[in-house]
């Protein structure tokens, strides 16, 4: 009887393997121009999404972990600064959840930003979607620009194109907006924004996506206990890969 279980279970993980592989297969051939992810209508234009990324939202694969994150975590009454739109995808979800009202995003890359915006229109929604950077104080910062729009970032990277964006202080609008929730990705410029920020006393929580491979040795030790000492507890069953869920518990 054991046997036949152990035979049993490989044979539909295999069947349901095989089902994905079809459905990703499928979704590839017909390479559709509008694709809906976890209730996110998105138009698919050549301008941003290769094939790389194509593969991604197909698969179910792109933005899944913080989705899941903002779905369990994000609550009524809730005002969202989003420091990293890319696409909006995580910004419409948002939108969905608290209304567009409450949602700030930003977005350095003029072309993402426009692309942010009208994924939330396409979905019902006019949240305020800013082309600029967050960072240290107001000005302009250099972007740098990869094959794919979710490499781009303030870091240096070999045989990135360069742009000067603007770029906005964030503790000037962590005051203006008084976020209650935070959700960040910025390809590796997250430790220096929060290592430096004073997160005020309204931020109840914060989502991040950590990039490891982008990090200085010691800087995610410092961004972690930098949030630790402001009392932000790293909820480690929320968390999921390398996008870290922060709660504060006083």
């Amino acid at each position: 009887m054991g046997r036949r279980l152990e035979l049993i279970f490989p044979a539909r993980e295999i069947g349901r393997l095989l089902r994905r592989n079809w459905a990703l297969a499928y979704r590839e051939t017909l390479a559709p121009r509008h694709f809906e992810l976890g209730g996110v209508r998105l138009r698919l234009d050549p301008s941003w999404a290769t094939p790389t990324v194509r593969q991604h939202i197909y698969a179910g694969q792109y933005e899944d972990q913080e989705r899941r994150i903002i779905d369990a975590t994000l609550r009524l009454g809730d005002r969202v600064l989003e420091v990293g739109a890319g696409a909006g995808y995580i910004t419409t979800r948002a939108c969905q959840i608290v209304g567009a009202e409450n949602v700030t995003a930003y977005e350095a890359n003029p072309a993402m930003a426009a692309v942010a915006t009208e994924t939330a229109a396409l979905n019902g929604f006019s949240p305020a979607v800013i082309n600029a950077a967050l960072g240290e104080h107001d000005g302009e910062t250099t972007l740098h620009f990869g094959a794919e729009f979710w490499s781009t970032s303030r870091l240096p990277a070999r045989g990135a194109r360069e742009l000067r964006v603007p770029m906005r202080s964030f503790a000037a609008e962590l005051e203006r907006l008084a976020p209650t929730y935070l959700q960040i990705d910025v390809e590796g410029a997250e430790a220096a924004l929060l290592r430096e920020a004073k997160l005020p006393e309204c931020v109840r929580a914060l989502t991040v996506e950590l990039h490891p491979q982008r990090l200085a040795p010691g800087e995610m030790r410092a961004m972690l206990a930098s949030l630790l000492e402001a009392g932000f507890n790293l909820d480690l069953e929320t968390t999921g890969g390398l996008v870290a869920f922060f709660e504060r518990t006083h």
